[in-house]
């Protein structure tokens, strides 16, 4: 998750703050609590405990971890059908479709889990380099393709596409740390060009994410 984006979801979670109780998030493919206060620790702060604040929040992953409430796959129809029983007013869907077999057979499963009046907070990489975890499908939605891909079963409240810099500065919690780090692994790798070259188109590439949230018709 790039830093601009976690600010994003931060200022529009205000929105949710006079909902009826109770107030129930689903964070779907949430990873773990050593990836994030170890390499995203904004993703704490500007997200989680926000998310917290709202009501219940549930993470849920396909893996079991420390931080992981859940394990379900939302992909699953059995998972979905329990995932939808639990009747959800938000959720959240970060950085998650790109992760995925079939980005749009993942949507059709999400307009299936949400309910009538409920929310879906959805971001990803618009232009973001190959990052495999375990797969990447490279889905870099437009934003005209994501108002067709919704705009059937959503109203959508907000949609922005935030530039973020290089992916190594946008996507890590102290920017003079990141280069110190880059740095000394090109030095590393100093007789090995071609691992020199990969480093840098990986880490020097542009950044930039959808954010959107989508309220279920």
């Amino acid at each position: 998750m790039l830093s601009k984006e976690a600010k994003w979801i931060n200022s529009q979670l205000a929105r949710f703050s006079s909902t009826p109780e109770p107030f129930l998030t689903l964070n779907l493919g949430s990873s773990t609590n050593q990836f994030i206060d170890t390499q995203q620790p904004y993703i704490r702060n500007q997200v989680l405990i926000p998310l917290d604040n709202l009501g219940k929040l549930l993470n849920v992953d396909i893996k079991q971890s420390e931080g992981v409430d859940l394990v379900a796959d939302f992909t699953n129809e059995q998972d979905l059908r329990s995932l939808k029983s639990l009747n959800p007013n938000l959720v959240v869907a970060c950085n998650l479709l790109e992760h995925v077999e079939n980005p749009y057979e993942a949507i059709k499963k999400l307009i299936q889990l949400i309910p009538e009046k409920s929310f879906l907070l959805l971001t990803g990489p618009r232009r973001f380099s190959y990052h495999p975890d375990p797969i990447d499908n490279m889905f870099r939605p437009k934003r005209r393709d994501l108002v067709e891909l919704f705009k059937d079963e959503f109203n959508i409240i907000e949609l922005a596409i935030l530039e973020g810099g290089p992916v190594l500065t946008a996507t890590c919690g102290d920017k003079s740390l990141a280069w110190h780090w880059l740095i000394n692994r090109i030095k590393g790798q100093i007789r090995k060009p071609y691992l020199v070259y990969r480093d840098l188109k990986y880490f020097l590439y542009p950044s930039a994410a959808y954010c959107c949230i989508l309220q279920r018709k």
